[in-house]
């Protein structure tokens, strides 16, 4: 590659563990051109933020250090510099893109003085009015509605699409040569993130600036970077570009990421899962990092004994494997097996059983009273808005949606932690909506949680064993023979029970939850978006885990998320809500492959897949969700709806069947099931 803007050679990091200094990244090495996008993945500690701060000059002073190597931007070595002239780099010549945009603004800072103050410092003979006008125009470029009144308003003031926009928009602000966008879509639906990367490209294409992009989405890679690094233990296993990569991966850990997937083309009853966990950070094995986890390195002395070498694959193709040469006809196998797995399991669409649901919601309200935005009062917020589904015993339903629509306060007006404003919510043929806490106590004990964030719903100060044993000890059943089994169950070690969750990676914190749940052998567990921050692989295992535990105790669950791809693969039925109420609603298989709603078409076009480039165009669906305190009138998709009609302001369309007796859309044009126009 001919000058490149960035040049990391050889890079080793050295981060101090209980047992002392250990590597956490070693021997890297990549390029990336002028212009282009650079994908680098791989599970949670493989290196990849690791890399990308040592770049940036943030890693931890006393704590991380880095031993060897070069990052040359632009021909200068960072690694030289002065805090005085990296930090002069840092803005103008590299900016970053956090995971987080809301920890890393100031909350008691207007948003637009604290984009202005990097284009101030970089840019000192600028007068106040030119800074002013500059960030007015970074905000409307990267789409921020208004921009002159969001340059007052304050970091808590934005939706999360709108905050990660601002720090796109503070982060192109000098047109820097290379733009660092570490998981920038993680905690983002799939419409917004689809927006956010609509405005990373429009902001690069203006600045042509070259861009790392950070990620454990495969599909987002797919459609957005030229080129990919795979990473894991710390190093580059494989490195080339992103369409010969996908089509053919030279890795078994590539291999391994790409067939974990869930796929809407094809539905399985079990998913490809890479066995095992990451390897860690002062406790790698020898030889090949991924040996212990690979399905072609069992028994070869080469894997075990030493470490590959980065080889060529193809002219610009590069993998470090000792059986490089049989990882294609290895997941030819694998694809083979999920084929005829595909091809035996039943797709018949799931009906209502003739007996009593297992849990009925009928026509439920819950609603807040908050304060007005200005001036005195309240007003009311009508988070879900006369909603109602049944769910069948052994039947999984998904709940879809953006955030904001009242996935998760549905779920916890279901368990009691919000109380419902109206409605009914029938759980085994007993009404608890309106129960009292000491009346509905033995009804809850059938009805359990797994939160998306398990090590914030798991007390760090307790050991595992008293954690799964709480809800025992609280219903005075302890039972240790019980908490062993769990744990066992769950895929638990039993040297685990006497750790404190801290110890564990978060997939092992995600069993741990579910076996906490398990405890009190309930009937229906709703699952809070409890796989949405997992990696691919890691979050394979858990679906087939949960999965798995539902055919043998008869589990009902609620499972609720924004990724489509894996509601899809567990759900019998699906909802779509979209502020407050379910705009579709049916058997998975007719909602996902003969959509209705306006809506739910603009969610599936989001979805990033890997042949994204080669099938079909991307939609973007512009906007967010309007303010719930004070929706439109009408059809309150209206404003976003690329196929409205004036009659759809003047009444709330109501769920309607959509030629199958168990298929519904709340739509006046649903009928018609005109195709969303890119």
């Amino acid at each position: 590659m001919t000058d490149p803007v960035l040049s990391v050679r050889n890079l080793t990091i050295e981060v101090m563990t209980a047992t002392g200094p250990a590597r956490a990244v070693e021997n890297v090495s990549f390029d990336v051109a002028r212009g282009e996008a650079f994908g680098v993945v791989g599970e949670s500690g493989s290196g990849k933020s690791l890399t990308m701060l040592a770049i940036m000059g943030l890693l931890p002073v006393g704590q991380v250090r880095v031993t060897a190597g070069e990052i040359l931007l632009e021909g200068r070595n960072l690694l030289n510099l002065s805090f005085d002239e990296l930090r002069a780099f840092r803005g103008k010549q590299v900016s970053m893109v956090f995971q987080d945009p809301m920890t890393s603004f100031n909350p008691v800072i207007p948003m637009g003085a604290q984009i202005g103050e990097i284009v101030r410092i970089h840019q000192p003979a600028a007068t106040a009015d030119e800074v002013r006008r500059r960030v007015v125009d970074l905000l409307d470029l990267v789409g921020v509605p208004d921009p002159e009144r969001c340059y007052r308003q304050y970091p808590h003031e934005f939706s999360g699409g709108m905050r990660q926009r601002a720090m796109i928009a503070m982060a192109v602000a000098n047109d820097p040569a290379l733009l660092i966008a570490d998981e920038p879509t993680t905690a983002l639906d799939v419409t917004i993130q689809a927006q956010v990367m609509a405005v990373l490209a429009k902001a690069r294409q203006r600045t042509q600036a070259s861009m790392i992009l950070v990620t454990h989405d495969l599909g987002l890679v797919a459609e957005s970077v030229d080129r990919i690094a795979v990473m894991y233990g710390g190093r580059i296993l494989e490195t080339g570009g992103v369409d010969a990569i996908f089509e053919a991966p030279g890795h078994p850990y590539t291999v391994g990421l790409l067939k974990s997937l869930p796929r809407f083309d094809r539905a399985v009853d079990t998913l490809h899962a890479i066995p095992g966990q990451p390897a860690m950070v002062g406790n790698r094995p020898s030889g090949c990092l991924f040996h212990p986890r690979c399905g072609l390195g069992e028994g070869r002395v080469d894997c075990r004994a030493r470490m590959p070498e980065l080889l060529n694959a193809t002219p610009a193709h590069w993998v470090a494997c000792h059986a490089r040469g049989e990882t294609a006809r290895w997941a030819t196998r694998i694809d083979v097996d999920l084929r005829q797995r595909a091809s035996a399991l039943d797709r018949a669409v799931p009906g209502f059983s003739e007996s009593q649901p297992l849990l009925q919601v009928e026509n439920l309200h819950t609603h807040f009273r908050v304060a007005r935005s200005r001036g005195w009062g309240r007003e009311v917020l009508r988070a879900v808005n006369g909603v109602s589904f049944a769910i069948d015993r052994r039947q999984t339903f998904g709940l879809v949606g953006e955030s904001g629509c009242g996935k998760s306060t549905l779920g916890r007006t279901l368990l009691g932690l919000h109380r419902a404003t109206g409605g009914r919510v029938v759980l085994a043929g007993r009404d608890v909506a309106q129960m009292n806490r000491s009346r509905s106590r033995d009804l809850r004990r059938m009805m359990q949680v797994v939160f998306q964030d398990p090590y914030a719903s798991l007390d760090p100060r307790m050991d595992i064993h008293d954690i799964v044993a709480e809800p025992l000890m609280i219903n005075e059943m302890r039972d240790d023979a019980r908490v062993r089994e769990l744990m066992d169950r769950v895929g638990l070690p039993a040297d685990a029970a006497r750790r404190k969750p801290a110890e564990f990676s978060g997939g092992q914190r995600q069993r741990i939850a579910i076996a906490r749940a398990l405890a009190l052998n309930p009937e229906l567990i709703i699952l809070d978006e409890a796989v949405s921050s997992l990696d691919v692989s890691i979050q394979a295992q858990v679906i087939n885990l949960l999965k798995q535990l539902q055919q043998e105790f008869g589990i009902a669950y609620l499972f609720i998320s924004h990724n489509l791809a894996v509601v899809r693969h567990v759900s019998d039925r699906v909802a779509v809500m979209y502020l407050g109420r379910i705009v579709e609603v049916g058997p998975s298989d007719l909602v996902f492959n003969d959509p209705r709603h306006p809506y739910t078409k603009a969610l599936l076009a989001a979805v990033p897949v890997l042949d994204a480039r080669r099938t079909r165009t991307k939609f973007v669906l512009t906007g967010d969700i309007p303010n719930p305190v004070r929706p439109p009138s009408g059809c309150a998709f209206r404003t976003r709806c690329a196929l409205a009609q004036p009659s759809c302001a003047r009444a709330v369309p109501e769920l309607t069947a959509q030629g199958h007796p168990e298929h519904f859309a709340a739509c006046f044009v649903a009928a018609s099931n005109t195709p969303i126009r890119t």
